[in-house]
């Protein structure tokens, strides 16, 4: 009897690129015909396939399957298929960060994915891993640490769980500019004979130079990479900043004296606010608080916090106090 085998049995591709599929009949001659979607060699919607086998995905803007059929010349009713699924190329955007992108994919099955990029296409640098949902679906990361005004070539990379991985299409990203009066003047200097270790610096700048960016990242060259400078009512500046476990910052902003306009908030890489905690709204906790000696009222948050195992915040704070009898000063002071 005729048997017809299809190997591979699935395969995942991306929107145009070529897999090869292979055909083995046993009984008869080793001529099949190839079919996608029950077309005949396939066509432009679902995808095409030549008389050896190679299949060319089609061009897809979202996820896509197909079925790609061999059939016995000598007994067409003796068939075997193989099933494809096809990733639709990702998708780069700019995000409020002129240095920042963000990158969606959506892998069709569990995945981690990553993102590799740099000045070409060997890359060089890469992002960490992100999970996808469990079955698939869109996975979204923000691409930092380029340099300004420059042009970067950036891929995802999926990994399955079977250990298989797949590589999108290579994309295009040119990062902004911003005022020359704003970047900081970073001069890194190599002590003969040593060799830096590798990584980034991560700087608040306290105000200095004014005009400047509150806080940068920059690379061991002195290059800036990232920065953030929230246009915020009182113009405070940034005091601490500190990474999260998230790969967010959380960062610490108050004007002067003591702590004027201050908030704390948690930002993403794209400086889009996760959630805040100004002193106003750390007043109105404080006055509706029950443990002993909590109701007080602080003029602001500065300087420092500390972020404890549990998530919760350990802020430095002043308060305004009136005191009689000090040497030296009136009465009251």
């Amino acid at each position: 009897s005729i048997a017809v085998a299809v190997s591979p049995q699935s395969v995942i591709v991306g929107a145009g690129q070529v897999t090869q599929f292979t055909a083995t009949v046993t009984g008869a001659n080793s001529g099949v015909t190839w079919s996608v979607n029950g077309i005949a060699g396939g066509d432009a919607t679902v995808g095409t396939i030549d008389s050896m086998g190679n299949y060319t995905a089609p061009a897809v803007a979202q996820n896509a399957t197909a079925t790609v059929s061999a059939a016995s010349n000598v007994d067409p009713t003796k068939s075997a298929t193989g099933a494809v699924t096809i990733v639709a190329p990702g998708v780069v955007t700019a995000t409020a960060n002129v240095q920042v992108a963000m990158y969606t994919i959506t892998p069709p099955v569990s995945a981690n994915v990553s993102i590799q990029f740099g000045p070409d296409t060997t890359y060089g640098l890469k992002t960490w891993e992100q999970p996808s949902l469990s079955g698939g679906g869109a996975v979204t990361i923000l691409v930092a640490g380029m340099k300004l005004n420059s042009t970067y070539h950036m891929q995802a990379i999926l990994k399955f769980a079977d250990g298989t991985e797949f590589d999108d299409v290579d994309h295009k990203f040119t990062t902004g500019t911003l005022p020359a009066a704003n970047v900081p003047n970073v001069v890194a200097t190599t002590s003969a004979g040593a060799t830096p270790q590798s990584g980034v610096e991560l700087l608040d700048l306290v105000g200095i130079g004014e005009p400047s960016l509150g806080a940068v990242v920059t690379d061991l060259g002195g290059n800036v990479l990232w920065t953030y400078n929230p246009p915020l009512p009182g113009s405070p500046q940034v005091n601490p900043i500190k990474l999260l476990a998230n790969g967010h910052f959380l960062v610490g902003l108050s004007a002067q004296p003591d702590g004027t306009s201050s908030l704390v908030q948690e930002v993403d890489l794209s400086g889009q606010v996760i959630w805040q905690l100004t002193g106003t709204q750390l007043n109105q906790a404080l006055a509706t608080a029950s443990c002993a000696g909590c109701n007080i009222t602080v003029y602001g948050m500065h300087h420092d916090f500390a972020v404890l195992p549990n998530g919760h915040l350990i802020v430095i704070a002043s308060e305004n106090v009136v005191e009689t009898g000090l040497t030296g000063f009136p009465n009251p002071v």
